[in-house]
């Protein structure tokens, strides 16, 4: 899972390369997201109290999305409560677990300690455990929600 939110405008004024204009807007949207995490942990903010909830899938279909409850386990896990993570989403911790991972290769890809081949093939597959689990999940939920 690449997060990349900067402008390319800005990321040019780093580097001219395609490649490495990619690993930077990577690396420094991840640490943009870690430092957010950070403060809301630090100050205590629960964002999620504050949004409101609705999700069109469950409200149109009565069955939860894959993605509900992600929000609520990253913000549980961030502030070290694991099995109410678990019990929100089991993918938020695999989602946070890739987000570092991320941050960390960036980095030693930019210093020259890794190659992109070893990145792509990370990021590749992070990708498809988080598309798998978010998959197992929903199945998982739909059986208890539906019980056939």
């Amino acid at each position: 899972m690449d997060l990349s939110f900067l402008p390319k405008l800005v990321i040019q004024k780093i580097t001219h390369s395609d490649s490495e204009q990619i690993n930077w807007n990577v690396f420094l949207s991840n640490v943009i997201v870690i430092c957010l995490g950070w403060i809301l942990l630090h100050f205590d903010i629960r964002i999620y109290d504050k949004i409101p909830h609705f999700c069109l899938v469950k409200e149109i279909l009565g069955i939860p999305c894959p993605g509900c409850g992600i929000l609520r386990s990253i913000s549980e896990l961030v502030n070290f409560h694991f099995l109410n993570s678990i019990h929100y989403n089991p993918v938020g911790l695999m989602i946070v677990f890739s987000i570092l991972s991320q941050t960390i290769s960036r980095f030693l890809l930019i210093a020259g300690f890794l190659s992109q081949k070893f990145v792509n093939n990370q990021t590749r597959i992070l990708n498809s455990l988080i598309i798998t689990l978010l998959l197992a999940n929903w199945i998982i939920n739909l059986i208890l929600t539906l019980k056939f």
